[in-house]
C-alpha cells in the first residue's frame, strides 16, 4: 500500500476490511459496484428505500433548523426571509440535488464526493483533487456535527432556564451536555446499527406528530399584519436592505444541505445505485414542504419579534412556543412547551447519531484508499449483534467533537466559527464534484463508469442543471464565508 497520506487511485483494492455478517441480501448491482472499483464489501446492507429516506429526513431536520436558527434569521431577512426564502432556493435546491443524485448513482461508496473526484476528473488532476475532496468532506462533516451536537447541548441549557431562571448556563455544562450528547450518539451506533432502520422509522413518526403539535400551537398566536410579513427585513445593522437578505439567505440553503450522509451510506443501502437517487429527491421534496410550512407559520405567527429575541433562555423559538401554549392553556404553558422542546430534542439526538453514521463512513472510505494516517486503525471493523462495526472510525469522530466542544470554555467565538466551516467545506466539496461533471459533458469525456449508471440526464439538460446548480452552490458558498 502506498503512503497513508496519499489518497490511491480509485483501482486501489481495500484489503483486510471485509467484515459482513448477518443483513440483507445485495443486489447483484450492488456487488458489482465495490467489486469493479476493487472494494471488499466491508457493512452489512441494513436498508431498504424506506428506512434510507426515514435516515436522510432524520439527518438533516430542516423544519427544526429554522427553529434553531430563528434568532439570527430575525435579525437578518426577517419575515420576509422566512416568508419567500425557501420558494427562492427552490430551482437552485431543485438543481443541487437533482446533479448530486445523478452522481450519487454513478459511484454509490461511502466515500462519496472524493470517490466520484478520483472517478471521474481528469487524470492529471485527480488524485490531489479528490484528496483535497476527502478532506473538505472530513472537515465538514465534522463541523456540521460538533455544531448539532453543541446546539443540542444549549437548547437542553434553555429549558432549564425555562423552569429556573437563575440558572446561569455556565460554558462548563454546555460542554458536559455536548459530551453527553455525542457518548449517546456513539452508543446508537455500536450497539443499534443492525436496527437502525427501525429506530429511524420510529423517530420519524414521532417527529412528524411533534411537527403537527407545533403548527398547532403556533395557529394559536395573534397574526402579524400581511405588510409585515411580506416586507419585515429584520434589524441585522445592514444599511442596505438588500445586505440583510444576502446575509440571511444561505440559511435557507443551510437547512436543506447535508443530504450527502445518504452518499456515505450507500454501501448499506440494498440496490444503492438504483435507490440512492429516488431516496435523495424524495427527501428533498419532504423536507423542504415541512420546512416551508414552518417558515411560513413563525412568519405570520411570531409574535414581538424585539421580545422574543430577548429570550432568557437564549434561544427564541422556546419563548415563541411558551406565548403560544399560554394562549392555549395558560396553567399548562411551561409543561407543555417542555413537553415539545423534549420531543425537538429526541429529534436533534437521532441527527447527531445518523452524522455520527455519516462523518464515520466517510472517514472510512477515505481510510480505506489511504487518505488519511493511521489508516489500518481507522477501517479496523468489530463484530456486534451479527454486524461488522467500523468501531474506531466512530470513535475518532465523536473524540474530536468532544475535544472540540472544550474550544468553548477558552473562546465561544473560536467555536462558532469552527461550526460555520460546515457548510463552507461541504458546498465547496458541492461545487468541485458538479464542475467535474460539467467538465466531462462539456467536453465530450466519457467517465469510467458512466455506463453504468441507471439514473443520467441528457447532455444538454444535464450542463443546464449542472450549471444551475454550481452558480447557486457558488453563491452560497460565497455569503457562508
Amino acid at each position: 500500500m502506498e503512503s497513508p497520506h496519499e489518497l490511491e487511485h480509485y483501482t486501489h483494492h481495500a484489503k483486510g476490511t471485509s467484515s459482513q455478517g448477518a443483513g440483507l441480501r445485495p443486489s447483484d448491482q450492488d456487488r458489482n459496484d465495490l467489486q469493479v472499483r476493487g472494494v471488499d464489501p466491508a457493512f452489512n446492507r441494513n436498508f431498504r428505500a424506506p428506512g434510507s429516506i426515514a435516515y436522510t429526513l432524520n439527518s438533516i431536520i430542516s423544519p427544526e433548523y429554522f427553529l434553531t436558527s430563528l434568532a439570527f434569521l430575525l435579525y437578518n431577512g426577517g419575515r420576509a426571509l422566512l416568508t419567500f426564502g425557501l420558494l427562492a432556493h427552490l430551482p437552485g435546491l431543485a438543481c443541487l440535488y437533482w446533479s448530486l443524485g445523478e452522481m450519487m448513482s454513478m459511484a454509490p461508496t461511502a466515500g462519496g464526493q472524493y470517490r466520484f473526484v478520483a472517478e471521474n476528473a481528469p487524470k492529471s488532476v485527480a488524485k490531489q483533487l479528490s484528496y483535497v475532496v476527502g478532506w473538505l468532506g472530513v472537515l465538514g462533516w465534522q463541523s456540521f456535527l460538533t455544531a448539532v451536537c453543541f446546539a443540542t447541548a444549549t437548547v437542553i441549557q434553555g429549558l432549564i432556564v425555562l423552569h429556573n431562571p437563575n440558572y446561569a448556563a455556565p460554558a462548563w455544562h454546555g460542554v458536559l451536555l455536548t459530551i453527553m450528547v455525542v457518548t449517546i450518539s456513539l452508543g446508537i451506533n455500536v450497539l443499534l446499527l443492525r436496527r437502525l432502520p427501525y429506530l429511524e422509522a420510529a423517530v420519524l413518526v414521532l417527529r412528524f406528530a411533534s411537527i403537527i403539535f407545533a403548527f398547532a400551537a403556533l395557529g394559536s398566536l395573534p397574526r402579524a399584519s400581511t405588510h409585515a410579513v411580506i416586507t419585515e427585513l429584520g434589524t441585522g445593522g445592514w444599511s442596505n436592505p438588500g445586505m440583510n437578505i444576502l446575509v440571511g439567505a444561505p440559511n435557507c440553503y443551510l437547512a436543506i444541505s447535508g443530504l450527502d450522509c445518504l452518499w456515505h451510506l450507500s454501501e448499506e443501502v440494498v440496490d444503492a445505485s438504483e435507490k440512492l437517487p429516488l431516496v435523495l429527491w424524495r427527501s428533498v421534496g419532504i423536507s423542504w414542504i415541512f420546512a416551508l410550512i414552518t417558515t411560513v407559520l413563525l412568519a405570520v405567527y411570531i409574535p414581538d419579534i424585539s421580545r422574543i429575541l430577548k429570550s432568557p433562555t437564549g434561544y427564541p423559538f422556546i419563548e415563541v412556543f411558551y406565548e403560544a401554549f399560554g394562549y392555549l392553556y395558560a396553567p399548562g404553558a411551561r409543561t407543555l412547551t417542555t413537553v415539545l422542546v423534549a420531543l425537538f430534542l429526541v429529534t436533534s439526538v437521532t441527527a447527531t447519531a445518523n452524522q455520527v453514521t455519516a462523518s464515520s463512513r466517510q472517514l472510512f472510505g477515505f481510510a480505506r484508499d489511504g487518505g488519511i494516517p493511521f489508516a489500518s486503525i481507522v477501517t479496523a471493523m468489530v463484530h456486534f449483534d451479527e454486524t461488522p462495526v467500523p468501531i474506531w472510525s466512530i470513535s475518532a469522530v465523536c473524540l474530536i467533537v468532544s475535544a472540540l466542544a472544550c474550544i468553548y470554555l477558552a473562546s465561544p467565538t473560536a467555536l462558532n466559527a469552527f461550526n460555520s466551516l460546515a457548510g463552507v467545506a461541504l458546498a465547496a466539496s458541492y461545487m468541485t464534484c458538479i464542475g467535474v461533471m460539467l467538465w466531462s459533458r462539456i467536453t465530450n469525456y466519457e467517465m469510467p463508469h458512466s455506463k453504468r449508471t441507471r439514473w443520467s440526464l441528457d447532455r444538454t439538460t444535464g450542463v443546464v442543471v449542472n450549471v444551475v446548480a454550481l452558480v447557486y452552490t457558488s453563491f452560497n458558498f460565497v455569503f457562508m464565508l
